[in-house]
């Protein structure tokens, strides 16, 4: 038996893999940005409650939030020498 005209599992061209590779990333970032907006307005909230102006209680998430990004984006780092003991 020959399966020429079927698509084979995993192939580009096979049925549901252009589904698949919308779906994930999209929800991905749907729940990306909702935790995003969650986080933010919950930041700004605490920052007027606790006396902090305007400007600086607008400011304060942007600042924690991009810390904990930088510290996320940076820890997986590849080392030049996996040989190398840490």
């Amino acid at each position: 038996m020959s399966d020429v005209g079927e698509p084979r599992e995993g192939a580009a061209g096979s049925r549901g893999f252009g589904l698949d590779a919308w779906i994930r990333p999209l929800c991905a970032l749907v729940v990306a940005r909702v935790a995003a907006y969650a986080s933010y307005v919950h930041q700004r909230e605490f920052a007027l409650q606790s006396g902090a102006d305007t400007v600086s209680a607008s400011l304060w998430p942007l600042s924690v939030d991009g810390l904990l990004l930088l510290a996320t984006v940076s820890v997986p780092k590849p080392t030049a020498f996996p040989t190398r003991r840490a």
